[in-house]
């Protein structure tokens, strides 16, 4: 009897189900995110919302769109992905910040709900900065920017108000 009572005990812990681990990376980045981004130097920031969808590709597709701007959604295109950290893109767009149009890049790390990282923003103006350019074009446009494309470095964090479906 205490046998069959030990093996029950043992069949019932092997059938519970073990937690289920994103099948690709972008799954832990999906959902509504509530954050602020905070440029160097000041104190208040600016807020936003953006909306990231996991695709079966293994990328994020999503748009930011700022709080209480009437401005049309901001389009980002994920540049790396992976289970440490998304690196993304958004722009050109009408930056409330800089009140230039500009191009913007992040990296972020998630753990959980949070999702926190840093942010450098280039005016696309005198030929700054163009979407899609490479990790290497971008690195030069960011370390020598010409001349009237001086960028602003800052830092997010950001709440997930809603996860993915």
């Amino acid at each position: 009897m205490r046998t069959l009572l030990c093996l029950a005990l043992i069949v019932a812990g092997c059938a519970r189900e073990a937690p289920r681990a994103p099948v690709n990376p972008a799954e832990q980045y999906a959902g509504t995110w509530e954050g602020r981004s905070l440029p160097a130097g000041s104190d208040s920031g600016v807020t936003w919302t953006i909306q990231m969808t996991a695709t079966e590709a293994g990328t994020v597709t999503g748009t930011l769109a700022f709080t209480g701007l009437a401005t049309p959604p901001i389009e980002m295109r994920t540049i790396e992905l992976s289970d440490s950290i998304i690196v993304f893109e958004m722009g050109p767009y009408e930056s409330p910040t800089a009140k230039a149009e500009v191009i913007t890049r992040s990296d972020g790390r998630v753990s959980g709900d949070s999702l926190w990282g840093t942010f450098v923003m280039l005016p696309t103006a005198g030929g700054g900065v163009v979407p899609d350019m490479s990790v290497a074009q971008w690195h030069n446009a960011e370390m020598a920017p010409k001349p009237g494309s001086e960028l602003i470095r800052g830092t997010f964090v950001a709440t997930r108000t809603n996860p993915a479906p």
